[in-house]
């Protein structure tokens, strides 16, 4: 007599998820961790300079505006450099950092892009 044998059930993926919920986790956990390691090791390996930095490099760092009226200097903010750098350059106080973030609608004053522009007003003659 021969002996009937019953097909394995196929399980779905949401048949897994639900019998393990932690391994799921785990996994899930283990491949977020992969792509964010394979992003920094992405970054890490960029070129250090691309055409776009190039580019700011070659921009005059300081552009008088013409216009009287108007009263202030535009300046292009440079590679690791930053607000208190220019306040010290220019107004001969670092501390005035926070006042050309102001004026300039800068959320955050210790993280200013090379290449922004900045309008600095009243400086001293």
């Amino acid at each position: 007599m021969k002996k009937k044998v019953r097909a394995a059930k196929k399980e779905t993926p949401v048949d897994l998820i639900q019998k393990k919920p932690n391994a799921f986790a785990v996994g899930s956990i283990a491949l977020l961790l992969g792509v964010v390691a394979g992003v920094l090791l992405i970054q890490q390996r960029m070129p250090p300079q691309t055409k776009d930095q190039k580019r700011r490099e070659s921009t005059p760092s300081v552009m008088q505006n013409n216009n009287k009226k108007q009263g202030y200097t535009e300046y292009v903010m440079q590679e690791n450099e930053s607000l208190s750098d220019v306040a010290q350059r220019f107004y001969n106080d670092p501390n005035r950092y926070m006042k050309i973030a102001e004026e300039n609608n800068i959320l955050n004053p210790d993280i200013v892009e090379p290449g922004t522009k900045i309008k600095l007003y009243n400086l001293p003659q």
